[in-house]
């Protein structure tokens, strides 16, 4: 159960960086899609190279994810040819990781939060 949940928190994660890569500009507007996710329709990345790179960053995460120690994703959009110390914003993601909590999310719509693309 706790797998699917991670799953899902991945996924959810990829989304919201692709909501902030568009906000943003980060690329051309039409790299975006919308894409139902979850039984909402969300923006998601067309390109295979922006969805991978995406998709690689979340990955990273899995391992802390699933020993329930991730507790906040940030994400840094950097000035041009800056550095951190230069950033123009940082969006940042409280993530809920308490296996307790997570326990709790199980009787809640299992059908949506067993769906990732409909």
């Amino acid at each position: 159960m706790l797998d699917d949940i991670n799953d899902n928190v991945l996924i959810f994660l990829q989304c919201v960086i692709f909501i902030a890569l568009k906000a943003r500009g980060a690329y051309p507007v039409d790299t975006f899609i919308r894409q139902r996710l979850f039984g909402h329709l969300c923006v998601w990345s067309g390109s295979p190279e922006v969805e991978s790179y995406v998709t690689g960053l979340c990955e990273t995460l899995r391992v802390v994810l699933c020993r329930g120690h991730l507790r906040r994703v940030r994400v840094r959009f950097l000035a041009e040819h800056g550095w951190p110390a230069a950033a123009s914003e940082v969006v940042v993601l409280d993530v809920l990781a308490e296996e307790a909590d997570l326990r709790a999310l199980e009787g809640l719509g299992r059908d949506v939060l067993g769906r990732r693309f409909a």
